[in-house]
């Protein structure tokens, strides 16, 4: 949801920018494919020396290179493609999907503005979402094929999409101007949605539930959004720091799992 929210936000930060729309989208995920190096390609490399270490293929040079030649399109960010007969690294599928559904959403957002944000985003999200549960019982299962491609792209498309729907309820709240009594007691229902969400995280089994869950993250975030102000709190070399290496241990916590489950 995040990222389809900064995604209308760049969109509309390019109106007055002259180039082309496939200039301005090229450039765009560049940048959000700058945003996970070098970490995405180390998490790669140890996915990969993991795999032929924990399965029973002979490490002969001509297999290491076989192997390695049928799984980089996961290094090329193109794993959801359905290219990659070998899967190294399993949570890269997010990033992928993000790539690929970036690659028609932001151009689209970019002609047409108001008409996806404010109109189609949160169709397509909720439509999408209440489809795949309709048709699976779920919307887990990314690498399950959808009409004929992966479950997961499908996923990004609405996570994007409700992201987008995001930005004209944050503008639209960031204008208001709230009595400090009133603001204070958003704040505290800000936090208290968030704390049900983590807690319901950790709890939620049944898939009822799981879309109460993302409906309240959803509210969540434009509290947050809404209300967000820069601040040396969060700015400052610590927090980016904390940022990467939350990225470092999203990128290679699948494949230590399943060697300690070896």
């Amino acid at each position: 949801m995040l990222s389809g929210y900064f995604m209308v936000v760049s969109a509309e930060k390019q109106k007055d920018n002259n180039e082309s729309n496939a200039a301005k989208t090229i450039q765009y995920i560049k940048k959000k494919i700058m945003a996970v190096l070098p970490e995405f390609v180390i998490g790669w490399f140890i996915g990969f020396i993991v795999y032929l270490l924990y399965t029973d293929n002979e490490l002969s040079l001509k297999n290491i290179l076989l192997t390695m030649i049928h799984g980089i399109w996961e290094l090329l960010f193109l794993g959801m493609t359905g290219l990659a007969s070998v899967r190294f690294n399993g949570v890269d599928w997010y990033i992928s999907a993000m790539i690929l559904v970036m690659l028609i959403l932001y151009p689209l957002t970019l002609k047409y503005g108001e008409m996806y944000y404010k109109v189609f985003a949160a169709f397509i999200g909720v439509m999408v979402i209440g489809a795949l549960n309709l048709k699976y019982g779920s919307i887990g299962g990314t690498y399950k094929l959808v009409l004929g491609v992966y479950k997961g792209l499908f996923r990004a498309l609405a996570d994007i999409s409700l992201g987008a729907a995001l930005y004209p309820v944050v503008k639209k709240m960031g204008s208001f101007s709230f009595e400090s009594g009133v603001f204070k007691s958003i704040r505290c229902l800000e936090l208290i949605i968030w704390i049900v969400i983590f807690a319901g995280v950790l709890f939620t089994k049944s898939n009822p539930n799981v879309f109460i869950l993302i409906l309240l993250i959803w509210i969540a975030l434009v509290l947050t959004l809404s209300f967000y102000k820069p601040s040396k709190l969060y700015n400052n070399n610590i927090v980016t720091f904390l940022g990467r290496y939350s990225l470092s241990l999203y990128l290679s916590h699948v494949y230590w799992a399943r060697m300690i489950k070896a």
